[in-house]
């Protein structure tokens, strides 16, 4: 790490290069509990995609006509809802196990380390929280996304209109109109990044975890995206090779595909599946460290902010007795209190 990380003063300011060894810190020394949770936030998944599969081969069999279209259509119509009740059910119960992780790193930062079984017996009743909070960022982004298309689209249509299509001027006001309205898109994705930490650490409701999140990131956006975007590039080959055997039946497929040859269909569904396999392999690992991350983000957010657990860590001093467990979490951390 740059700089050690100071339990004896637990609100000092975090650098970026901070925030991602702390974070890689503690996904190192508590992998085998966060891996564990990670298991089975993944098993959790497997059940809609399982359904999906389901689907996907009742399609196929419709499509070759070797038993009657009629029947299986009934079946797809009553399957097609279980699924999505399934997905979103199951989708709950995968963000609550991962909120867990969030949980269990914010404590041991604290130098409150819990068990994995406190944490699930506290956050269980709150599962459907996760999935309302998730769900309303999706929304919320979407909105954000749909009002700089509209700019987008504006500006192109305007600029054309005035220095034509083929200028060079236009191509690059165009392309630095797209960069900033990345980056706006960006910076809302930092304002509503922590959504899961307030509801696992807070206890508050979904909408008011959003108001929370935007709360704490504000004037820390830029922080947040670089920490973000250090740990993307860290990750993305790791999700790229997730998806590369579905890359590559579409390419090897495609006219064939295009054409409706059964067993092009069937080729690229079994690759869709094996990637949707090795996507969640992938979360497996990677996952644990994203909410690693985020706690350490929401940590120091809160330090920055309110100067968190100052008079705990206060009391603690004075009472040097009851310090040793909760350093030890730190200390196999690799931290030096």
């Amino acid at each position: 790490m740059s700089r050690s990380f100071d339990s004896a003063n637990p609100t000092r300011p975090l650098s970026v290069g901070d925030i991602v060894s702390v974070a890689l810190a503690l996904y190192r020394a508590h992998l085998k509990q966060y891996l564990g949770i990670a298991l089975r936030a993944t098993a959790w998944l497997l059940l809609p995609i399982l359904g999906l599969a389901l689907i996907f081969g009742l399609a196929v069999l419709a499509a070759s006509g070797q038993t009657n279209p009629t029947n299986l259509l009934g079946l797809l119509l009553l399957l097609i809802p279980a699924v999505i009740a399934l997905f979103f059910y199951c989708g709950a119960k995968s963000q609550m196990n991962w909120a867990i992780i969030s949980w269990l790193a914010y404590h041991n930062l604290i130098q409150q380390p819990e068990t994995t079984q406190v944490g699930r017996r506290l956050l269980a009743p709150r599962f459907w929280r996760f999935f309302w909070a998730s769900l309303l960022v999706t929304l919320l982004l979407s909105v954000v996304n749909f009002g700089l298309s509209v700019v987008q689209q504006v500006a192109l249509v305007s600029i054309s209109a005035i220095l034509g299509g083929e200028s060079v001027l236009t191509g690059l006001l165009l392309g630095t109109i797209a960069l900033i309205t990345t980056a706006i898109y960006a910076w809302f994705t930092a304002r509503w990044a922590l959504p899961e930490l307030p509801i696992a650490v807070e206890n508050i409701t979904a909408a008011n975890s959003v108001t929370r999140s935007w709360d704490l990131t504000k004037g820390q956006a830029v922080r947040v995206l670089t920490a973000l975007f250090i740990a993307l590039l860290v990750t993305l080959p790791l999700y790229v090779l997730a998806f590369l055997p579905l890359l590559l039946s579409l390419l090897a497929t495609a006219a064939s595909f295009s054409n409706g040859d059964t067993s092009a269909v069937i080729a690229v569904m079994a690759a869709f599946l094996l990637s949707m396999l090795l996507l969640l392999s992938m979360s497996l690992l990677v996952t644990p460290f994203w909410q690693t991350l985020k706690a350490v983000l929401y940590y120091d957010l809160r330090n920055r902010r309110e100067g968190l657990d100052l008079k705990l860590h206060s009391r603690r001093e004075a009472t040097p007795e009851d310090t040793a467990p909760e350093d030890a979490g730190l200390e196999d951390a690799g931290f030096d209190p």
